[in-house]
């Protein structure tokens, strides 16, 4: 996976002093372990039992991290790319099993908003940033978050990579026009500009220049467009007088209102959508909510993308929860209070699931097991004789 700070950020970077760099950097770091985090606890897991039906929690993961400060272009781009090793610890027995990597792909786009959204509150707490939410860019749907004091004109300065991906998907798109007589979908669009973006890369330097000869030349050319570095930076740090958001703010009225917004917007975009599309919608939608803490912003997001699941309607009833007409009733919880077992990425997770007793076989004893958090033990109800 790999976390790139949005473009006014990079910006910001490139024309900081050194300790404000560093500052900058640490803060991309901890947004990073929090996504890490995030991704251990609700996405990272194994699976065993036939078929892959049983879906296990581990113990962490393990992660290896790159820092990149530029582009292929030369222009700032301030980026980290992580990666996930395929061996986790089974959290059961400490086993090692193979990673889930389907779910871990499936939440990719889910984890990269949940980034954004942690560092511009990090930004907010740290430098007293301020964002706002700009138009779409070029071949693109979503509205971008930016920095409030990074100007467009100066963004566009150091995208000198995003412009040739332009040219080259504009050239393809009137490619495709002319053959087909009608314009590509937004699906084919989207398949060109990744055609575009592997046609227009260059290789990499065979030398890396140091970081504060990158810097000297970045400060250069801002300065030749008319873009005083000290003159943005006070432009854009210290100048935020709003007090982040807790998780207790939200009240049940918003977050159902919020949850709406969402759902609607995901069922704008999709015929059928999974937890993943929608917690990466509620990102997008309260891109502009500076929250206190990681786990205030978790809370939050979690909070809509649940309601918005209630306000959905299941393909199938019983695709993620087994029918309530039970004789046993399971339920699972280590001794530190987390659950033994879990299941990622449903629409339905019931507090308890009931199974019949005749049907009580390993996959379901280990199914059931995902659903609760009732006590390290299955209850059985006694038959009326």
């Amino acid at each position: 996976m790999t976390f790139s700070v949005p473009k006014s950020v990079s910006v910001l970077w490139a024309l900081s002093p050194r300790a404000l760099q560093d500052q900058i950097l640490q803060t991309h770091h901890e947004a990073i372990n929090a996504t890490l985090q995030w991704l251990e606890e609700a996405v990272i897991h194994t699976r065993a039992g036939r078929n892959g039906v049983v879906h296990l929690g581990t113990l962490g993961a393990i992660a290896a991290a790159f820092d990149h400060w530029e582009s292929r272009a030369g222009d700032p781009q301030l980026h980290t790319h992580l990666v996930i090793a395929n061996r986790v610890q089974r959290i059961t027995d400490g086993a090692w099993a193979t990673l889930n990597s389907r779910t871990l792909y499936e939440a990719a786009v889910a984890a990269s908003e949940h980034y954004n959204g942690l560092l511009f509150d990090a930004l907010h707490r740290n430098l007293g940033t301020d964002t706002e939410i700009r138009a779409p860019a070029t071949h693109t749907h979503n509205p971008s978050q930016q920095l409030t004091g990074i100007v467009d004109t100066l963004i566009r300065e150091f995208s000198n990579r995003s412009r040739l991906i332009d040219l080259e998907t504009d050239r393809l798109v009137a490619e495709w026009t002319d053959q087909h007589g009608t314009p590509p979908t937004a699906t084919t669009t989207l398949k060109l500009r990744q055609q575009a973006t592997l046609s227009t890369r260059t290789p990499k330097p065979e030398t890396v220049a140091p970081l504060h000869q990158l810097c000297a030349q970045w400060q250069a050319r801002a300065a030749a467009k008319g873009f005083d570095p000290s003159l943005t930076l006070a432009n854009t740090v210290r100048r935020s007088k709003k007090a982040p958001f807790r998780a207790c703010d939200f009240t049940t009225n918003w977050i159902e209102t919020v949850a709406s917004l969402t759902r609607g917007r995901v069922a704008a975009k999709r015929s059928s959508w999974n937890r993943w599309n929608l917690l990466a919608e509620t990102e997008r939608v309260c891109a502009d909510i500076r929250c206190h803490t990681p786990e205030d912003r978790k809370a939050m997001v979690d909070a809509v993308a649940t309601t918005a699941e209630t306000q959905s309607v299941p393909l199938n009833e019983n695709r993620y929860n087994l029918p309530a007409n039970a004789d046993i009733v399971m339920g699972a919880r280590n001794d530190d209070g987390a659950p033994a077992h879990r299941s990622q990425g449903i629409t339905v997770d019931a507090g308890h699931t009931v199974v019949t007793q005749c049907r009580l076989t390993r996959e379901l004893f280990y199914v059931s097991m995902t659903r609760g958090r009732g006590g390290n033990n299955v209850h059985q109800r006694k038959r009326a004789h």
